[in-house]
Formats: structure tokens, sequence, C-alpha cells
């Protein structure tokens, strides 16, 4: 997955910098990147179980504009520059129970998925506090420094020309972390209808809607997070045999409400192959 941020603002007071000459605004474009390698294994029709490890990189491009909206050049700040940053996320460790199995007679399913994200991405100190000290600090890092929780639920439903799949995820930080962060609250709703053309080839259109709560340090809100979204999405799939799919995707996230009014998103893309075999002969009875 890969998307653009651009953030920006002016310069308040506990914003300043140690040097004498002062930038009026800053702006910053990042492009986040995110690869994703999921193993998952199916101990019966009804229950899998699977690891995530996500891989992460921020490029950030930081530009420091005067009064007149003029780019200062040569410029040097404690709080943002132009830097590439690489690192481990959080790994999740995830669960999935088939609660209602489609069958020949019924082409209904419910999945109920559950998981936990592990401390292994790094942290940073309150950049805040940090700031206002007229200290070097980083506003990027890849990790919570917490065990974090999330539950989901999934509806689909196969009519003979679609499938429509309902989905509603909560996930969330239900403790600070040991330098007083503590990570945001997430939900997370989707409607998807896949559609199959071709032999080989279907196509999702759906929508979803994103609601994430301020993160905090300190017990206060972090500044520039929480937000609200509704996000159209499209994707292409091409599935060259049962055992093997690859998609392409595209998201074009509108955002509704964001605290301080600084972050656009314009875009989210994505691609991913998926391969599955046996690891043992399959029991259809077995639940």
């Amino acid at each position: 997955m890969a998307s653009k941020m651009h953030a920006s603002h002016t310069v308040e007071p506990h914003q300043e910098e140690p040097g004498m000459v002062q930038a009026d605004q800053h702006v910053l474009d990042t492009v986040l990147m995110n690869l994703d390698l999921e193993i998952a294994l199916a101990l019966t029709n009804r229950i899998e179980l699977g690891i995530r490890l996500p891989f992460r990189q921020a490029s950030a491009d930081a530009k420091f504009l005067d009064e007149t909206e003029e780019e200062i050049p040569d410029f040097t700040s404690i709080h943002h520059r132009d830097e590439v940053l690489r690192g481990l996320g959080d790994v999740t460790l995830k669960a999935k129970y088939r609660l209602i199995l489609p069958t020949s007679e019924r082409s209904l399913l419910i999945d109920l998925n559950l998981a936990l994200s592990l401390p292994t991405g790094g942290i940073e100190d309150d950049p805040f506090e940090l700031g206002r000290q007229r200290k070097e600090h980083q506003h990027v890092f890849f990790g919570t420094g917490t065990f974090d929780p999330s539950l989901g639920l999934i509806v689909g439903y196969r009519f003979e020309q679609m499938m429509l799949a309902a989905e509603i995820l909560w996930r969330g930080s239900v403790y600070p972390n040991e330098r007083d962060y503590q990570g945001p609250q997430v939900v997370l709703g989707r409607l998807n209808a896949d559609i199959p053309f071709l032999e080989k080839w279907s196509v999702r259109t759906g929508v979803e809607l994103y609601q994430e709560w301020p993160a905090q340090w300190s017990g206060q809100n972090a500044r520039n997070s929480g937000r609200l979204d509704l996000t159209p999405l499209v994707a292409i799939s091409w599935s060259p045999t049962e055992m093997i799919s690859s998609y392409l995707l595209f998201k074009r996230p509108i955002v509704i409400d964001v605290s301080g009014g600084q972050v656009s998103l314009p875009f989210v893309v994505g691609a991913g192959l998926s391969a599955s075999f046996d690891l043992w002969s399959a029991d259809p009875h077995k639940e």
C-alpha cells in the first residue's frame, strides 16, 4: 500500500526554532509505503490463525515559508526535515472463527476476527513537549509501544453474479506506553461488492467509513490526530488458478472532519499477491 499525506500549519510561539530566523509556515509532504507479509494457517474449515509482519517507509519533504509564503532557502528546523525513515511496524497475531459456513443450500457466511498487535515498532518521546523545549524531535514512528487488541465482524452473501460483504472493525490502544503515548481508537465500516467478469477476473467496488479518535500524549489530545473519512474504492483481481490470486486497488479518501484541519490524503494505492496450498488432506466434515 502507498499513499501521500500533505500537512501544513502556521508556526505558533511554542513552535519557534532556537535560532534567530523563524518560519511563518511549516509544509510537509510525506509518501507512506506499507509492505505487509501475512501467513495464515487454516486449522479447520472454521478456525484460522495468522501473523502479519508490517514493514514501513516514510519519505518526508519539508518546506518552510516566510510571511509572504516564499520558501526560506537552507532552513534548518528541529521540527521537520527531508528524510527517509524505514522500520518494522507492530507485528499482529490474528485469529478467525467462521460462525456460519456457506453451504450448497445457504450462501451466507459470518466471520469473527480477533487480533493483537505486539509492541515491535519503534516509538519516540513526546514531540510536542520537546518542541516546546526547543529540542529536535521526530513526529513519525511505526509503533504504539503497547499491546493493542482489535475485533471485527464480516458478513458475506453470495448471489448468482455477485458477492456482497459488510465489515465492521474496532482497534485501538487501551493504555499509554512507557513514554506516555496512547494510540488512537479506530472504528472502520466497509461495504464491498465483488463482481466476476471474463473467466479469471473480478472487480470490487465499495466504500469505507473510517473514524479515528485522537491519540494522546500525557493524557492530552495529540495535535493533528483524529479524523473522519469516507473512502470510495475500486479493485481489480486476477486469479489464474484456484490457489493464486492478485489484485490492484485504488482508494480516494474524502475527509469529512480532521482535528486541526491540516491533513489531506489525496490517494491510496495498493497491490497484493496471495498463494495457498494444502499441508494435509482436507476433511470436509471436520470443524
